[in-house]
């Protein structure tokens, strides 16, 4: 509900469970989701005077993201992205393309 945009004004401790379901996600994009949802939901906390905390529950306490959400540091993790992109040749310096073929009968597929 947090995370949806609702503003709940009175909210000073958020919480995360689980972050590195988040960040272990099988995609190429995972860590810039991760990073962006994680910034979000602390965004919420703390939007009256007072201020919020946030709390991340995670395994990998080191991990880039999770470092680079606890110092609000986008252009690391920017650069850090593009240049993981770019090594493993993701978008946006490559192209993916997905084919799926199907057959019953792998000779006639592998022929």
């Amino acid at each position: 509900m947090v995370t949806k945009g609702l503003d709940f004004r009175h909210v000073k401790l958020v919480g995360v469970l689980n972050a590195d379901q988040l960040i272990n996600f099988p995609d190429f994009r995972a860590h810039e989701r991760s990073f962006q949802l994680l910034q979000q939901v602390a965004g919420r906390a703390g939007r009256t005077d007072t201020r919020g905390q946030v709390i991340i529950q995670t395994y990998n306490v080191n991990h880039n993201i999770i470092q680079q959400v606890t110092n609000n540091d986008y252009t690391a993790m920017y650069k850090e992205q593009l240049y993981e992109r770019l090594i493993y040749k993701y978008p946006p310096y490559f192209r993916l393309i997905k084919l799926t073929l199907k057959e019953m009968n792998l000779q006639n597929l592998l022929n």
